[in-house]
């Protein structure tokens, strides 16, 4: 979710600068997916607690696109007597 979070900063920033408001996402799809676990190498000495933490850690990178809608910007009227 956080890389939903990211994307929708993102153009919320260029949306701003064209003067457009990002609406809802209207379409979320994962373009890549990679996994990769840790190995530990053997090399006959102890190894460290974080050589053996590295070993057990799962990386995973995931490339999402998501397209949101924009709007523009709602003008605040003024009312009468003010």
């Amino acid at each position: 979710m956080q890389a939903v979070r990211n994307a929708k900063h993102t153009a919320e920033d260029i949306a701003r600068t064209v003067g457009l408001h990002v609406s809802k996402a209207v379409h979320i799809a994962e373009e890549h997916y990679q996994e990769r676990e840790g190995v530990l190498t053997v090399t006959g000495q102890t190894n460290s607690f974080q050589t053996l933490i590295d070993a057990k850690t799962i990386v995973i990178h995931v490339t999402l696109n998501v397209t949101f809608e924009l709007k523009a910007k709602e003008r605040h009227r003024k009312k009468d007597g003010q």
